[in-house]
């Protein structure tokens, strides 16, 4: 899926194995696969990664 570099792939296969919801990157490479509707991964980096726990604590909290 991943042409620009495709050591990237193997990255993107794993995630998809693991039914995970995220892949966490600053790679630029990653974001074609936003437009990749099944199976679907979302492509974030390390800021919106501690929102999300951050936002998960809360909810945890109350």
């Amino acid at each position: 899926m991943i042409k620009e570099d495709l050591d990237d792939n193997k990255f993107a296969d794993c995630a998809v194995s693991a039914n995970a919801s995220y892949i966490v990157t600053h790679d630029k490479h990653y974001h074609i696969l936003e437009h990749v509707d099944f199976p679907k991964i979302h492509i974030i980096n390390i800021h919106q990664l501690k929102e999300i726990l951050e936002e998960h604590r809360k909810r945890k909290s109350t």
